[in-house]
C-alpha cells in the first residue's frame, strides 16, 4: 500500500500528539515573527489580549458544541489577531473532528511549518508509526 506524504503528516501528528485528551486544543501564548522568521514571545497590549482570549473561547466553547465551522472561523480570526502558530493547530483539529481530513492535513501542515514548533513536538519515524496503535 502506498501512503502519500500527506497521510504520513497527518498520522505522524496524531501519534505525536496522542497524548492529548480527544477535545484537546493547543493554549496559545503570543508570539511576533520577525523579518528573519525567529519568534519571540509577545507583550500584546491590553486590548488586544483581551480580544484574542475572548475570540478564543468562543471557538473553543464552539468546538465543544460541535459547531465545528464557527469553531474553525473564530481560530482564524484569533489568528488573525495574535498569529500564534497554535491556532493553526486548534484549527487542524476542528477540521479533523469535523471529519475533513484535508483541511486538517493543510493546517496541521501549516503548524508544523511555522518557526520553532518542530523543536518542541517529536515527530514518529516510519517504524515508531508501524509498531503503533492507531
Amino acid at each position: 500500500m502506498i501512503v502519500s506524504p500527506s497521510l504520513h503528516l497527518l498520522a505522524a501528528v496524531s501519534v505525536a500528539l496522542s497524548s492529548f485528551p480527544a477535545a484537546a486544543l493547543a493554549q496559545a501564548s503570543p508570539r511576533l515573527h520577525d523579518a528573519a522568521g525567529s519568534t519571540t514571545t509577545a507583550e500584546p497590549g491590553p486590548d488586544s489580549t483581551a480580544e484574542v482570549d475572548a475570540i478564543n473561547a468562543e471557538a473553543v466553547a464552539a468546538f465543544k458544541e460541535g459547531k465545528y465551522d464557527e469553531a474553525a472561523r473564530l481560530f482564524e480570526k484569533a489568528y488573525e489577531t495574535s498569529p500564534e502558530p497554535n491556532y493553526l493547530f486548534n484549527i487542524g483539529r476542528v477540521y479533523e473532528e469535523a471529519s475533513n481530513f484535508p483541511k486538517a492535513i493543510e493546517f496541521y501542515e501549516r503548524f508544523i511549518n511555522e518557526p520553532g514548533v518542530l523543536s518542541l513536538i517529536h515527530i514518529p519515524s516510519p517504524r515508531d508509526l508501524s509498531t503503533s496503535r492507531m
